[in-house]
């Protein structure tokens, strides 16, 4: 009885097989304790003489043979009670007499000289006979030769890929061929390394049953030789496993079993089949599944590391990214303090050169030209752009920290001129000639007429003058000096009220200008695809080590 332990290994592993690899199909993996057959498929070019060969063994014709192909039909041997030959087609059974003409009429590729439409050949010949040399349980089956037509070569492989065993029958006139290399490295691809047996079969010249010995003996101890040699090479080069290679002759053998070796095929497929074989069918099924978890396990990993690679990747462009936002969140602070920093310098400085521009202002130094408004004017233009020369020098100070080349802009240098742009721009007419209230008055209106638009520069200097008509001439010049005083200090406060209402366009240009332009944000990193295939690499490294159990 075969242990519960190995049978589950075994289902296990190719159902994980089935599940993770999609060009494989491991239907013949599984594995049955109570499945009594061992089928052997017997494989070759149809001028090999694999037919013959299972003739030797079943000790009498069975099959057709002959120079070319007789039959694209598989032919199942096994060893029963009676003789019987059944054609299977389409679930239907028809009985033949044990007949090889009438089989091969049945089976024929060809008649009245025109070729058989496939379709209309049997699916299957069953043959049983007691004289079969193989125990009972083994089935020997002989595929269609595979280098007639690619329907039959179709046949042949899909025998090869599900069987137990698969002796490939090698023709020593063309040894080891093309197409046998070619479809061999297809069959292994399905079904792994292991479960292989290379006869060749060696076409004798001699007529004379009485010089077969002899040449038989010659040509295993050179031909056999060389040909054992160029098969070794190609069995290490495409990795097969515990491969067996042995010599007969089928022509030969009709004379000497023994002797030409059929007796050594048949003493093989008897001991791998006989007593523990289902054993053996385990040991070998475990030894496929591991071959092909090897090579899922080499996928595995590097699918791994490309995963882990992009995962780093990943990771890496997220930590830049988030490095990148925390450095612009800070230099976005420090520029808008600088920024602040600065309005709040002008604000405080604009009122101290409007108070000391009219503290000049006295009876003597008073001026009717609008002068000190001109110099309240330049000391704000000058202010300005002092002040923007420091917020540029700021901003650059700060990029440097944060590694932004907030500085290589084209732009950079207008920084200096918002200020400018933003200041109000004083435009006094020149009042010499007209009295001193007028002229207080006149400067006062046209200071408040620059500062507000909407009045206008000539019309405040216009309702100022008026104003100033009514304020009589006796005072007049006390009155000047400090209507002029106030006029200035007013024009002061008035500029910086209307600063004030300019400073967040001054903050909205100031940031526009340096293009603090966030990083698009990258996605974030994700472990799911590594952790799938960890998990895969795990369940396979199990499984390795379950069939090792196996194996032991």
């Amino acid at each position: 009885m075969i242990d519960n332990f190995y049978v589950q290994c075994l289902t296990d592993c190719s159902r994980f097989l089935r599940n993770n690899c999609n060009h494989y199909f491991f239907s013949s993996l599984e594995c049955d304790p109570n499945r009594n057959e061992f089928t052997v498929a017997f494989v070759g070019e149809f001028n090999s003489g694999k037919s013959s060969i299972l003739n030797m063994l079943a000790t009498k014709p069975l099959l057709p043979t002959g120079r070319f192909p007789e039959t694209g039909v598989c032919c199942r041997l096994e060893r029963g009670v009676n003789s019987e030959t059944r054609a299977m087609r389409r679930g239907l059974c028809q009985i033949i007499d044990g007949d090889v003409e009438k089989l091969r009429r049945v089976t024929a590729l060809t008649a009245n000289g025109e070729r058989v439409c496939y379709e209309e050949l049997p699916d299957e010949i069953h043959i049983q006979t007691p004289d079969l040399l193989t125990p009972s349980g083994v089935i020997l089956i002989d595929t269609p030769g595979f280098n007639d037509d690619g329907q039959m070569t179709a046949k042949a492989i899909e025998v090869a890929k599900h069987a137990d065993l698969v002796v490939w029958i090698l023709n020593s006139r063309q040894f080891l061929s093309l197409i046998d290399q070619r479809l061999l490295r297809e069959v292994m691809q399905y079904r792994g390394p292991y479960g292989y047996l290379f006869v060749e079969n060696m076409f004798l010249n001699s007529s004379n049953p009485s010089d077969l010995a002899a040449e038989w003996q010659s040509r295993l101890k050179t031909e056999f030789g060389v040909h054992s040699r160029k098969l070794t090479d190609f069995i290490n080069e495409v990795g097969l496993k515990d491969v067996r290679v042995l010599c007969l002759s089928a022509k030969a053998a009709e004379i000497d079993l023994e002797f030409f070796g059929v007796r050594d095929l048949l003493q093989y497929i008897s001991t791998l089949s006989a007593g523990e074989k289902e054993g053996l069918r385990i040991r070998r099924q475990a030894a496929m599944q591991l071959y092909f978890l090897t090579k899922l396990l080499s996928k595995l990993r590097e699918e791994l590391d490309a995963e882990l690679a992009v995962l780093k990747r990943s990771e890496t462009s997220w930590a830049e990214y988030v490095a990148h936002a925390a450095n612009q969140k800070a230099l976005r602070g420090q520029v808008l303090d600088a920024i602040a920093n600065t309005v709040q310098v002008w604000r405080h400085n604009a009122g101290a050169i409007g108070h000391r521009v009219a503290s000049t202002i006295n009876s003597d130094s008073l001026q009717r030209d609008g002068t000190y408004f001109e110099g309240l004017r330049a000391s704000f233009s000058a202010l300005s752009e002092e002040c923007a020369r420091a917020l540029r020098k700021k901003i650059e100070d700060i990029s440097a920290i944060y590694n932004e080349n907030l500085d290589a802009s084209p732009q950079a240098s207008d920084l200096e001129k918002i200020f400018l742009v933003q200041v109000p721009k004083f435009d006094i007419p020149n009042n010499g000639g007209v009295g001193e209230a007028v002229a207080a008055g006149a400067a006062a209106g046209a200071a408040f007429g620059s500062v507000f638009p909407v009045i206008g520069t000539f019309a405040g200097a216009f309702v100022g003058g008026v104003a100033g008509l009514f304020g009589g001439a006796a005072d007049a010049m006390g009155r000047d000096v400090v209507g002029t005083k106030e006029n200035v200090e007013n024009a002061a406060k008035a500029a910086i009220d209307h600063f004030n209402t300019r400073e967040r366009v001054i903050v909205g240009e100031v940031m526009n200008l340096i293009q603090l332009v966030a990083l698009s944000e990258p996605p974030k990193p994700c472990t799911d695809s590594v952790n799938l295939i960890q998990g895969r690499i795990g369940l396979a490294e199990q499984h390795v080590k379950n069939l090792r159990k196996v194996l032991l």
